[in-house]
């Protein structure tokens, strides 16, 4: 089970969070190695950067349609944990960008 994350980065009416949390049987690296592919695709169609930071890999959206987008995932060794921060702009979104996260991490894990 994950201990507790950071708390969010910052709390603001104008950004929605988004918190998913799955259970795997996979091991971590295996997880891991999925998230970096996932992570890379969405990097080469949005101008998304991306770096680990211990067992979480964090993704930022600096330009572009998603300017100010921030998201963490986070792998342990029987879990998975998301964390999506959307600006403003993008809040009207958000039940899209759940559903759609939810649907892509669930077949990731699937397979």
């Amino acid at each position: 089970m994950l201990a507790p994350g950071p708390e969010p980065r910052y709390e603001s009416p104008f950004v929605s969070t988004i918190r998913i949390h799955r259970h795997h049987a996979e091991g971590s690296t295996a997880v891991r190695r999925k998230a970096e592919n996932i992570a890379r695709r969405i990097a080469a169609r949005h101008a998304v950067s991306w770096r680990w930071q211990g067992d979480s890999l964090e993704l930022e959206a600096p330009t572009g349609l998603a300017s100010g987008t921030r998201g963490r995932v986070t792998i342990g060794e029987g879990d998975v944990a998301i964390e999506i921060e959307l600006p403003l702009l993008l809040r009207p979104m958000r039940r899209m960008v759940e559903r759609e996260v939810s649907a892509k991490l669930d077949a990731a894990l699937s397979t």
